[in-house]
Formats: structure tokens, C-alpha cells, sequence
């Protein structure tokens, strides 16, 4: 992985909140804007391929859209898919207290 990964990775995992599962592309950018380090610049069109790089590595799943600032990055993969798992294989008389967010 490049320096770059590196450095958006650390990013994500220090200096976000630990609470966080996911995060939109725009929201990301008010965060990278708000960074006092200013190690990855806000606006670089490197961006993008840097989450792809490190969706394709395992290590976050990055969700891509049409409208770039549109797109997701699932930050705690498991956690997702233990929400997920567990709202699809719940025991029917449970349904109803599974609520989608």
C-alpha cells in the first residue's frame, strides 16, 4: 500500500470518531478541511483512488456513486454486516423490532 493509503488510513482510524461506522465522501472532505495536520489535501482528485485502493485491500469497503461526493465509506465493515446478518436472519416473531436506519 502507498504512503498515501497509509496516511488516509490512519486518518480515518485516529482521527474520526471510534463511534463511527460510516462516512459520506462529503463528509470526509469537512473532516480532511478541519485537519489541523493537513497531510491529505481536501480537494485532490487522488482521493477517490486512494479509498478504492484500500476498499480493494479489505482494509474499509468504499461505496462509489455517480455524484463522487455522494459516495459511502463503511469504516467498521463488521459491525455493518452483523446489523445486516442479524436483520436478515432474525427469527420471524423478531421482525418488527428490527428497524432499518
Amino acid at each position: 500500500i502507498s504512503m498515501m493509503c497509509n496516511v488516509m488510513l490512519a486518518f480515518l482510524r485516529e482521527k474520526l470518531p471510534p463511534d463511527m461506522e460510516a462516512i459520506s465522501l462529503s463528509v470526509l472532505i469537512a473532516h480532511l478541511e478541519n485537519d489541523q495536520d493537513k497531510l491529505i489535501h481536501p480537494h485532490s482528485t487522488k482521493i477517490v483512488p486512494i479509498l478504492n485502493k484500500l476498499s480493494e485491500k479489505g482494509l474499509i469497503f468504499f461505496i462509489p456513486s455517480e455524484h463522487p461526493l455522494k459516495s459511502w465509506i463503511v469504516l467498521h465493515k463488521e459491525s455493518i454486516i452483523k446489523k445486516v446478518n442479524g436483520a436478515l436472519f432474525a427469527d420471524p416473531s423478531l421482525k418488527k423490532y428490527i428497524h432499518a436506519a
